[in-house]
């Protein structure tokens, strides 16, 4: 019977430690990712069309609309840059944005690119064009369908292209270290997905209409909401 007792007492020490050696392992879960999405507006009118000079009218026509400045129903705001500003970095993907020259207008007018990543230029056009950014880079496309690639900073922040051929031509590039961010849309909308939950500071940028700073909450597993004005 002793014998039984300590075999008993044995067995339920080395239970009771087995237990505590799981319970000490366990990771806690992970707070699902959330959300968001939102609508950014503007009161600003749109901007009048673009008058060309005849010697491009052959290829891009009399006059352009200004697309800096894109206006939808009830003030919809399209081309604003939406993101999470304590996102953590990101390396840079592997594919390069594009910036196109369209009709003698760069194509999109706002971008977003990777801390230290590469800009992809390519001309469209029969036409000369030249491509600056400021001390960045100031480079001639006189080719149909020449591509060219360009570094872009190591630091986030906004890069503007102009065109010193045709000077109504701009496009903007946001640089940024991570991927938690979005484009709106004509219609001013946008989603960002795996976001983490909790009150994220989130940031709204616009080339012409400036830029704010928000906080919003996301629930996890859930969809937070933002509605703003630039």
């Amino acid at each position: 019977m002793k014998g039984i007792g300590w075999s008993n007492r044995v067995f339920t020490g080395l239970a009771l430690i087995a237990c505590s050696c799981e319970r000490g392992v366990t990771p806690k879960a992970a707070p699902r990712s959330g959300s968001l999405a939102g609508v950014v507006r503007t009161e600003a009118a749109a901007l009048p069309e673009h008058a060309l000079p005849e010697s491009v009218h052959k290829v891009c026509g009399a006059s352009i609309p200004d697309s800096s400045l894109k206006i939808g129903e009830g003030g919809a705001l399209a081309n604003a840059v939406v993101w999470v500003d304590d996102a953590k970095p990101t390396p840079a993907p592997p594919e390069k944005p594009l910036l196109d020259q369209q009709k003698c207008a760069y194509l999109p007018p706002v971008l977003v690119a990777h801390t230290g990543g590469r800009l992809k230029v390519k001309n469209s056009d029969p036409l000369m064009h030249n491509v600056r950014a400021g001390e960045l880079f100031n480079v001639g496309m006189p080719i149909e369908n020449q591509v060219i690639e360009r570094a872009l900073p190591d630091t986030p922040g906004p890069v503007k292209i102009v065109c010193d051929v045709h000077p109504w031509m701009r496009a903007d590039v946001m640089v940024l270290p991570h991927d938690q961010w979005a484009v709106t849309g004509a219609d001013g909308r946008f989603t960002l997905k795996n976001v983490q939950p909790g009150a994220r500071p989130v940031r709204v940028w616009h080339p012409l209409r400036g830029e704010k700073s928000l906080t919003v909450d996301v629930p996890a597993g859930g969809e937070g909401k933002l509605d703003t004005a630039l």
